[in-house]
């Protein structure tokens, strides 16, 4: 699933986000000051080391690609391989 939806607790509304880069299950993910990071889940075929990150702060939003993870990783699960 590469689909995003955003809540804003100010309003206790959700909007359409920009798309993820890759489809992702299974993903960890956290806001840290504005970011959002979505790390490492499950791509339907393997578990993932990638990170993407999309900034909220910016005018029109979109995700990049960060440097990915040492170990694929998802939620609930480490992946050695």
């Amino acid at each position: 699933m590469n689909n995003v939806l955003v809540f804003d607790p100010r309003d206790g509304s959700w909007r359409d986000g920009p798309t993820l880069p890759a489809p992702r299950a299974f993903a960890g993910a956290v806001v840290l000051n504005g970011r959002i990071y979505v790390a490492g889940g499950f791509d339907g075929a393997r578990p993932s080391n990638s990170l993407f990150v999309l900034d909220l702060s910016a005018a029109e939003p979109a995700w990049t690609t960060a440097a990915p993870m040492q170990t694929a990783q998802w939620v609930g699960s480490r992946h050695r391989g």
